[in-house]
């Protein structure tokens, strides 16, 4: 599998994850950029109230997903990283 194929997996994946867990899921974009050795994702909402579900209490929701995505960026060979950005 190319490391396209990978980020493109992997992208889909994390939308998929994000999406779950907001109310509205059409208010919520993944973007994602490729660097040489990294791979970024940010994700960007339309509304506090869905960042703060993405946040979580004290950081705990956005802690677990960096987590989850760090680990399986490493079972595809990837370095990765995962932000909550501001509003769009």
């Amino acid at each position: 599998m190319s490391n396209t194929d990978k980020v493109k997996e992997l992208t889909e994946l994390v939308t998929q994850l994000v999406k779950a867990l907001v109310d509205d899921p059409d208010t919520v974009t993944v973007e994602t950029y490729k660097g040489d050795s990294i791979v970024l994702f940010t994700v960007k909402a339309d509304s506090p109230k869905t960042l703060s579900f993405l946040i979580g209490k004290k950081g705990s929701t956005v802690s677990a997903m960096r987590h989850l995505v760090r680990c399986l960026g490493a079972r595809l060979d990837l370095k990765t990283v995962f932000e909550v950005s501001s509003l769009k």
